[in-house]
């Protein structure tokens, strides 16, 4: 149910997976408020239930105070 957005302008859907949305080139290539709002909106439904660090799956793919957590 969280989100975090980084620096780097890349949209995390989960801290413990690799999903998640490249809102810097979009921005830099001139996208409107529309198309970044309707890019958003797709990823975040379709993001996964819970998180991967429930699953089993091992470490996050990058540290947590990589990402600020």
């Amino acid at each position: 149910d969280r989100l975090r957005l980084g620096a780097d302008g890349y949209l995390r859907l989960c801290m413990a997976s690799p999903l998640g949305l490249d809102l810097k080139t979009p921005l830099r290539a001139g996208a409107s408020d529309a198309e970044l709002s309707a890019m958003i909106q797709t990823s975040v439904w379709g993001k996964p239930a819970g998180h991967d660090f429930d699953r089993g799956l091992g470490a996050p793919l990058t540290l947590m105070s990589g990402i600020g957590g």
